[in-house]
């Protein structure tokens, strides 16, 4: 548990009063005694508040405050002897202040070069056996283009037929899912892998889901396969292969392909999801564990925010490309500048006031910086919970999602609770009810304007919740660190996507009905 100091000097302050209220009689100083408690509230309050008669809350208010001594919250290590052993040896190894800043800049050499050269070799272009490209692509890429974007009868997704691709699946196909709804026939597919029919594909499903379906590639691998258009096609049964179901269409389609392996496409060495993580993992633990200062902070944020960018989370790259590095680090830089001037607002008001002085390295980097690791793999480690977006439609539509919010919601109240108290403990309760007031208020108001619905992006949640965790204790340790790993995640996945979407115009039609 965190300990708590005494903030002030009530002793002395007690003692000036009653002597100005004494008037050398028994009476007087009873009198004195008995009005002494009632100003309790005003004399324990912190230094900034006193002699502002005017900034003072009302007796109905005055318990908001605070008690009547403040405690600043603080965490006492447990085996201090042990947590402090990192430091040492870095002042034994390191006595000096240059060399601590050399030993500083070869480690992040040493983790950049760790870093960058798997990631380039993974990313190389390779070739068939006919020595054409093999190109790159996304898990959602199809041949044939949804709702009107091939034009009159298909023309700009020509050819239907006798044309063949060598193509790259990334890692994790298997879970992107549709999450707007697609009729396919007379089946509303939503929340499932586009995939129609097999081995016959019909021309608008995922390709690398398909080949997932088909046994070419694994979802935890990805691979490499060969696509061969065979025109139209005339009925794709619904079958199941590999943990993907298709989806049955009893008609004709102007376009299908059929999949295959082909022992001539050289796949490349593969993703280095793995080792690439284990780097970024150890590099950033100890760094953690053997620095001090709080500034640390910039350095884990911007060494996290790249792995999730680059490895475990990349955005969409551009279609049929021959290597998807050159896009994902133009979209990298394009939202890492923007998240760096939020990150040092957070550093600013929250982590700074969380990490200063604190004297726990060690259950630092399990409580803050796991959290941090465990909220930017929110791909992975929330990958459970049947919410995919907090949208009225979606939690309709997914089965479970209100029972999964619903207990989320318990949890975010148990944890309110708990961080209001150890703000009410520092006294400052008021101030950050106020400050929550405004984002509620700012979200109502959000709720009411027409034609467009409120999307609360997990980056936007992470921001609202963040300056309740402005305090050091081990809970706060923990929650700031998966909020910041959520905003990184968000961020650097889908950049600073906008909490305000457009709604079909018969849903705002039947909205204002």
């Amino acid at each position: 548990m965190a300990a708590n100091t005494e903030w002030g000097n009530g002793s002395a302050n007690h003692a000036d009063i009653e002597l100005s209220n004494s008037r050398g009689d028994d009476d007087g100083a009873e009198e004195g005694a008995h009005l002494l408690p009632r100003h309790e509230p005003d004399l324990e309050e912190p230094l900034s508040r006193r002699g502002d008669t005017s900034q003072r809350p009302s007796r109905k208010t005055a318990w908001l405050s605070g008690p009547q001594t403040l405690r600043k919250q603080t965490i006492q290590p447990i085996f201090s002897e042990l947590q402090s052993s990192p430091t040492r040896v870095l002042s034994r190894m390191c006595p000096t202040s240059r060399s601590r800043r050399r030993m500083q800049a070869a480690f992040l050499a040493l983790w950049l070069l760790l870093f960058t050269v798997p990631l380039l070799w993974s990313s190389m272009p390779t070739t068939d056996g006919h020595g054409q490209d093999v190109v790159n692509l996304d898990c959602i890429d199809t041949l044939f283009k949804w709702k009107n974007e091939c034009g009159l009868d298909g023309i700009d997704c020509r050819p239907f037929s006798n044309k063949t691709l060598a193509f790259r699946c990334p890692v994790g196909c298997k879970d992107v899912k549709i999450l707007n709804p697609r009729l396919v026939g007379a089946t509303d597919v939503i929340f499932r892998p586009l995939v129609v029919g097999g081995p016959e594909y019909r021309g608008d499903s995922f390709i690398c889901a398909s080949a997932i379906h088909a046994g070419i590639i694994s979802d935890g691998s990805g691979g490499c396969g060969r696509l061969d258009r065979i025109g139209r096609q005339e009925g794709f049964p619904s079958s199941q292969g590999h943990g993907i179901e298709s989806v049955g269409f009893d008609s004709y389609f102007p376009m299908a392909f059929t999949l295959s392996k082909d022992p001539g496409v050289r796949c490349g060495p593969g993703e280095f999801r793995g080792f690439l993580f284990f780097v970024s993992l150890l590099f950033t633990s100890l760094f953690c564990v053997f620095t001090i200062s709080e500034r640390y902070f910039f350095v884990i944020f911007t060494a996290i925010f790249l792995h999730v960018g680059l490895v475990s989370d990349p955005p969409g790259a551009s279609v049929y490309n021959t290597s998807t590095l050159p896009d994902h680090l133009a979209k990298l830089v394009a939202r890492f500048l923007p998240a760096m001037f939020c990150a040092a607002v957070i550093y600013k008001f929250v982590v700074a006031r969380t990490l200063s002085n604190i004297q726990a390295p060690i259950e630092k980097t399990i409580l803050w910086l796991g959290g941090f690791w465990f909220g930017a793999l929110s791909n992975l480690t929330f990958e459970w919970i049947p919410i995919t977006r907090l949208t009225s439609h979606d939690l309709e539509q997914q089965s479970g999602a209100k029972l999964a919010l619903a207990f989320i919601i318990i949890a975010i109240s148990c944890i309110v609770v708990q961080q209001a108290y150890s703000l009410w403990l520092e006294g400052r309760l008021m101030r950050y009810l106020a400050l929550y007031a405004l984002f509620i208020g700012g979200i109502l108001f959000c709720l009411m304007i027409p034609g467009v619905e409120f999307r609360l992006h997990h980056y936007v949640l992470a921001l609202l919740l963040l300056p309740g965790t402005s305090i050091q204790t081990r809970p706060s340790l923990l929650y700031q660190g998966i909020l910041l790993g959520l905003f990184v995640n968000g961020v650097a996945r889908w950049g600073f996507a906008s909490w305000k979407h457009q709604i079909h115009f018969a849903q705002t039609v039947l909205l204002t009905l």
